[in-house]
């Protein structure tokens, strides 16, 4: 439940290096603690980043992520730097 905090604190790091990024993510745990997937969003796309499914490879950005991230499941999101492409 505390990944975009990591995330904001690593903002520096994701920001000179462009690491891949795994991370779990559950809209129930968002709910939860008032965190919308447009935060997620805000923080990592001015740094070059593209969101996606870790284990199907699709993009998840702000017009889907309510059909791809399940309701009262966790997915894995890659946030990739770059060109907008799972590798």
């Amino acid at each position: 439940g505390h990944e975009l905090e990591v995330l904001r604190g690593a903002r520096g790091l994701l920001a000179r290096h462009k690491p891949v990024v795994v991370f779990e993510i559950a809209r129930y745990v968002m709910e939860e603690r008032g965190i919308a997937f447009s935060d997620y969003v805000s923080l990592l796309a001015p740094l070059g980043y593209a969101l996606f499914d870790a284990k199907s490879g699709v993009g998840i950005d702000l017009a889907n992520h309510t059909e791809r991230i399940p309701a009262r499941a966790t997915i894995d999101i890659a946030a990739v730097a770059g060109p907008a492409t799972l590798p």
